[in-house]
């Protein structure tokens, strides 16, 4: 009736959880929504799900421009198709992408409660805001901790937030002791951020398995397939590759769904580690970052483009990779630091464990860095 009397027919809402939730509300009963997640905060870079204040206002000022650009359609504008952290940041990059095109491990583990919870159900939502939001998205009821005691909540799901105190994870504990199914987004162990590593959700969510005596019912995300199918059923992709930076998530991930893999060196994982890669992390294709996905791709695989056997050797144009003395030696023409990591992958994948790869591993950097790469 209020927006009757305004004389209007779309709702902006910028807010946290409960906002959100409202909105949300708002969605369910026909109301248009443009639901925008912010921070009180001034804009910072890489906050968890949300954006700042500022950014939230010229977000909500597209939103309006692109709402008055479809005038005449009825499709209804919902809470999740939000201008959410994923999406905006593609958008700003220059990467066109819808948030239904953003598929989170928090929306994974949600439907893995939902599966298994009545319909309204409570559940303590521990981590930054979309995991609240993810719940409402499957019909259960986020509540947040006030205290130590979590009350009579029936699921707790736990996803990463850089505000999570010990009290979320005090209260965490004691719902999964009192028979609250619990539920972890993603086992990351850490999050980078400048100057080094971070504790992760993982870390946060071993805090929580230590004191309640038990591990999770499930892990939504990576390396663990619910994510993985959403992703290839959502997306329909025929041809898949997966992209990333860790192999224990990443990589372990794609390899248990059956699809083909690209590890970027921009992020955790460095060259020593990719050559001491297990045989369920060894990605099919190497790259310095993303920039990989537009230049020639760089096999580790020999059926796929990569390095030959040569001699007791790998080779792949000039380039080689010999062991000699328990020890792997990498020879790199013309500053191709790429085909001597390519062969220095076969080399090491090939050979009895304890191999050494650190001089290797030096002389790839060393000439990864003498071309900018």
């Amino acid at each position: 009736k209020n927006l009757e009397h305004l004389g209007a027919d779309t709702v902006i809402a910028i807010g946290g959880d409960d906002t959100l939730s409202y909105a949300r509300r708002l969605h369910d009963e026909g109301v248009k929504v443009i639901a925008i997640p912010k921070t009180m905060d001034n804009d910072v870079r890489n906050t968890e799900y949300c954006i700042g204040f500022s950014t939230a206002i010229t977000r909500a000022e597209s939103a309006i421009q692109r709402q008055r650009t479809t005038v005449g359609s009825h499709e209804r504008i919902g809470v999740f198709r939000i201008f959410g952290r994923d999406a905006a940041h593609l958008e700003e990059l220059g990467i066109p992408a819808d948030v239904e095109q953003v598929v989170t491990s928090a929306q994974a583990g949600a439907e893995v409660l939902a599966r298994h919870l009545p319909a309204g159900a409570d559940v303590l939502a521990v981590g930054g805001p979309g995991v609240a939001l993810a719940l409402v998205s499957v019909g259960l009821n986020p509540v947040r901790a006030q205290g130590e005691q979590p009350g009579d909540v029936r699921g707790v799901l736990q996803g990463f937030g850089r505000d999570t105190t010990w009290v979320d994870l005090a209260a965490a504990a004691l719902a999964v002791q009192a028979g609250a199914l619990w539920v972890v987004t993603n086992p990351d162990r850490t999050f980078p951020i400048p100057g080094g590593r971070a504790p992760g959700n993982g870390s946060l969510a071993a805090a929580v398995e230590a004191a309640a005596g038990q591990a999770p019912y499930e892990i939504a995300g990576k390396p663990y397939p619910a994510l993985m199918r959403a992703s290839l059923e959502r997306t329909h992709a025929r041809r898949p590759i997966v992209v990333g930076d860790r192999l224990d998530t990443d990589i372990a991930g794609a390899t248990q769904v059956g699809v083909p893999s690209l590890l970027v060196l921009s992020g955790i994982c460095d060259v020593v580690g990719l050559l001491q890669a297990g045989p369920g992390e060894r990605p099919e294709y190497v790259g310095a970052d993303l920039g990989a996905l537009l230049a020639r791709p760089a096999s580790t695989q020999t059926e796929m483009g990569g390095p030959r056997p040569d001699g007791g050797g790998w080779a792949l144009g000039p380039a080689r990779a010999d062991v000699r003395d328990g020890a792997i030696e990498v020879r790199i023409a013309g500053g191709d630091w790429l085909a001597g990591l390519q062969c220095c992958c076969a080399a090491a994948w090939h050979s009895p464990a304890g191999t050494s790869v650190s001089a290797a591993a030096a002389a790839v950097d060393t000439a990864r860095r003498s071309v900018g790469a």
